[in-house]
């Protein structure tokens, strides 16, 4: 029996979101299917990319959040 993988199941397989039964299958397949072997290298790669990136907010971004919070306590403080 022919089983077709998904996009999502892949990257569910990626992040170890699959069962045993689907582990086994995936890691067959990806074994015999040379183009879904690619597409999990790829999304791989990105995931790799993923966990390099960092994020920082700009100054403006972190002083609008503090004046919320500021704000938002206000009432609470009388």
């Amino acid at each position: 029996m022919k089983q077709d993988f998904t996009q999502e199941d892949l990257v569910r397989y990626l992040y170890k979101e699959t069962s045993e039964k689907e582990n086994s299958a995936i890691a067959t397949e990806l074994n015999k299917n040379w183009l879904l072997k690619n597409d999990y290298e790829k999304l791989a790669s990105a995931k790799q990319e993923l966990i390099k990136a960092t994020f920082s907010p700009s100054e403006t971004a972190i002083q609008a959040i503090l004046r919320h919070s500021e704000e938002a306590l206000e009432p609470h403080c009388r």
